[in-house]
């Protein structure tokens, strides 16, 4: 997972050489960067990217930059089914899931749905006494 602080260091001392688009998974500018960093133009651009990612809030950055974090919260929530019974969710998938997880695992993928917002506390209670 890509860090905005991590991203905004490497910007200020190495963005002349695209340091920080390389982290952020942008290898094409990166290496555009790299190419013309005898002209100072990257260094003027770097810049730019620094105030960017300063003003950028936490959700944009995620959204951009880690992308991969919310198919992990996408494919959590698909993993559950809908207990018609009580109409909430239920964890009766959770035990079919690959077996190389544990239930401190399934545990803090909860808690990072509930920080999220995706479920509330009292769901993540409930659901973490059913594990």
């Amino acid at each position: 997972m890509k860090n905005r602080l991590l991203a905004i260091i490497l910007a200020f001392f190495a963005g002349t050489f695209g340091v920080h688009r390389f982290y952020l998974g942008q290898y094409g500018k990166g290496f555009l960067y790299l190419m013309f960093c005898w002209t100072f133009i990257p260094t003027l651009f770097s810049w730019i990217d620094i105030f960017r990612l300063v003003l950028m809030s936490d959700y944009e950055f995620d959204d951009r930059y880690n992308f991969d974090v919310y198919d992990q919260y996408d494919e959590l929530l698909d993993d559950y089914e809908e207990d018609p019974y009580r109409g909430r969710m239920s964890l009766s998938s959770l035990g079919r899931r690959k077996s190389n997880y544990s239930q401190a695992d399934e545990i803090e993928k909860l808690h990072n749905l509930m920080v999220r917002g995706i479920i509330s506390e009292r769901e993540f209670e409930t659901r973490k006494n059913q594990l």
